[in-house]
């Protein structure tokens, strides 16, 4: 079985890169496609975080999910959102409330439990 840290950290990995993707997704509504922008500069700072933590710190294979959030939330994130929010006129309140809020509660609360449960 996979350790409780790692699962975590994987699972908020890929909920910081589903929610990307998701605006990604719904620029590309607009017909203007930079999926290759998004993923080709997050996918260098994955790979040379990657690295870095593997080589550097030598913290394992924890590395791989934590260089994902990283990324996710330094490039991937912000660049998606920011397209769509522009292109659509959103505000962040009202449409993160209605797509990524409660996903995001239940994440919490699977961590919550997830550490309380060691």
């Amino acid at each position: 079985m996979v350790p409780a840290g790692i699962w975590i950290a994987m699972v908020t990995a890929y909920f910081f890169e589903r929610y990307g993707a998701l605006h990604l997704q719904l620029y590309s509504i607009s017909n203007n496609i930079v999926w290759h922008i998004a993923n080709g500069v997050s996918g260098l700072i994955f790979i040379g975080l990657s690295f870095l933590f593997i080589l550097v710190f030598r913290w394992g294979i924890i590395s791989f999910p934590l260089a994902l959030i990283v990324s996710s939330i330094a490039f991937f994130d912000w660049y998606s959102a920011g397209k769509s929010y522009r292109y659509f006129n959103l505000r962040f309140r009202d449409f993160e409330y209605r797509t990524s809020f409660f996903p995001l509660i239940i994440m919490i609360v699977y961590v919550f439990l997830s550490l309380v449960m060691l």
